[in-house]
């Protein structure tokens, strides 16, 4: 079973950068007291960052996933490390929780400018619209502007 970043980049490496790398879901990870150093570690093998936040108690362990903000994790700072080790790709928001309906994941257009997310084909309709505009508090969350 592989539980940290540490384990997951143990096994990346013995591959090339470009083929095999991590995904840095902060839901998973936050909780890692060596979290920020194996972050710069993933340098070049981050190949995803997903967003969301913890909210104890956890009635079902997957689909009670909070707001970025609402719980502990830091999220501004582990975006700012995944930053920092090269990553500029889309920013995954997987806000699976059961007051929203059935689990959804957003993508981020990452852009500072619109804050607006790319949306799955067909899901517009069926996600409310807090939850796929970065406005206000949760933009900040993550970008910290």
């Amino acid at each position: 079973m592989i539980v940290t970043l540490a384990q997951a980049l143990d096994i990346a490496e013995r591959f090339e950068p470009d083929r095999v790398g991590v995904v840095v879901d902060a839901y998973h990870v936050w909780w890692d007291p060596e979290l920020y150093r194996q972050i710069s570690r993933a340098s070049g093998r981050i190949f995803g960052f997903h967003a969301n936040d913890w909210l104890p108690p956890k009635p079902e362990l997957l689909l009670s996933r909070a707001m970025m903000g609402d719980g502990p994790i830091e999220i501004r700072r582990i975006r700012e490390a995944v930053d920092t080790a090269g990553y500029a790709g889309p920013i995954e928001v997987e806000i699976f929780n059961q007051e929203y309906g059935a689990p959804r994941a957003m993508r981020s257009s990452r852009s500072r400018r619109s804050g607006i997310y790319n949306m799955p084909e067909g899901l517009t309709t069926s996600i409310p619209k807090a939850l796929y505009l970065l406005d206000g508090e949760a933009f900040e969350k993550i970008y910290g502007e």
